[in-house]
């Protein structure tokens, strides 16, 4: 349990800085603008889903250990609506991407598991 809470920081710390490089892309290039936008957008909705995901797993395994055998969810359709929610609003809003913002979806759970893959490396040295 404290591997994920650590794991959790990391994502996040991580995120933050790649949000700071959009955000100074955003402010600097005036031609990339949409897609930095697009990508931010996308990146806290990552981050977010990131969240609710570890918080509902933490959830999970208390239930599991004090009540086994009843059902639980993960939570999909909440990630899954939010995600939907703000590819609608990339579309409605005129300076974004809609693709960078699908593609910023992606980022916290690409990130989620090189830090879970660097994490194994680093344990078994």
């Amino acid at each position: 349990m404290d591997d994920l809470s650590t794991h959790l920081r990391t994502v996040m710390r991580v995120s933050l800085l790649l949000m700071s490089a959009t955000l100074l892309l955003w402010a600097s290039m005036v031609d990339y603008r949409p897609y930095a936008a697009g990508f931010a957008l996308g990146l806290v909705v990552s981050l977010i889903n990131t969240y609710y995901l570890g918080m509902k797993i933490k959830q999970m395994t208390i239930l599991i250990t004090s009540q086994p055998g009843k059902r639980f969810n993960l939570g999909f359709m909440t990630r899954a609506a939010m995600a939907i929610l703000v590819v609608m609003l990339a579309y409605q809003l005129e300076g974004t991407n809609v693709y960078a913002t699908v593609g910023g979806l992606f980022t916290s759970q690409f990130i989620a598991a090189f830090v879970g893959l660097f994490s194994g490396f680093n344990r078994k040295s």
